[in-house]
């Protein structure tokens, strides 16, 4: 990954290994399996962190809700960076943080696994843990009007790389219709304000840290270029 600029993504909502392996090579630093909207199981996981390892990716993963079991088994599938749903107080971005990582900071499940080479070569398992946290990322999604509320609580909790709001659930969870493009004035105006109170606390925002291609926007762009070249 480059330092000195945002890292820059691919997004997938469906399996596809080969979609990885085409950006290798192409200044890519992380691929984003979006496993709350998607179709991934954890074949497809592993088989997406397989072809990210081969060409030089991060893997970011946002799962379905904060359950640290499924957490656990994505980590140890390769997923380096995890990005936590529908978080709306500081006791389940806490919840969150202990998914993520070994004792003495969190709660996290040691086993064999892909992710650790299956301890084939571990033997010094304190400096393994270390590290394991040290390179693991996490985002809570701030999503509904309690995390609004809650927005400061969250923010002091230890242990989060970035947050991310989601604005469009947060549109419905205020009572307001989603529109075609843009976002109402009152969402836009708590947006701001939680952006605000987490800056004013030192934390950082996802896009602060990041960009996210879609790859269908690329197929598209692709497509309609094909189109207009033969018309």
């Amino acid at each position: 990954m480059n330092v000195g600029r945002k890292a820059l993504g691919i997004r997938l909502r469906s399996p596809s290994p080969a979609a990885i392996e085409l950006c290798a090579g192409e200044d890519v630093d992380f691929v984003y399996l979006d496993c709350e909207r998607g179709s991934f199981d954890l074949h497809d996981v592993e088989d997406a962190c397989r072809a990210a390892e081969l060409a030089g990716f991060t893997v970011v993963t946002r799962v379905p809700q904060c359950d640290p079991g499924l957490i656990g088994r994505f980590l140890d599938a390769g997923v380096q960076g995890m990005i936590v749903p529908h978080i709306s107080s500081a006791r389940e971005a806490e919840a969150a943080v202990r998914a993520c990582r070994y004792p003495p900071l969190g709660e996290r499940a040691y086993a064999s696994a892909r992710s650790n080479d299956y301890l084939r070569h571990t033997k010094d398992f304190a400096r393994h843990f270390a590290e394991s946290n040290a390179n693991v990322t996490l985002s809570v999604q701030l999503e509904d009007v309690d995390a609004w509320k809650n927005v400061a609580a969250i923010a002091a909790v230890g242990g989060i790389t970035y947050f991310t709001i989601g604005k469009h659930d947060l549109t419905a969870s205020m009572g307001l219709i989603r529109q075609p493009e843009g976002f109402p004035d009152e969402v836009k105006a708590a947006v701001a304000e939680m952006e605000a109170t987490i800056r004013r606390q030192g934390g950082k925002l996802k896009d602060d840290v990041m960009t996210v291609g879609h790859v269908e926007q690329f197929i598209l762009t692709g497509v309609r270029s094909l189109r207009a070249s033969i018309q």
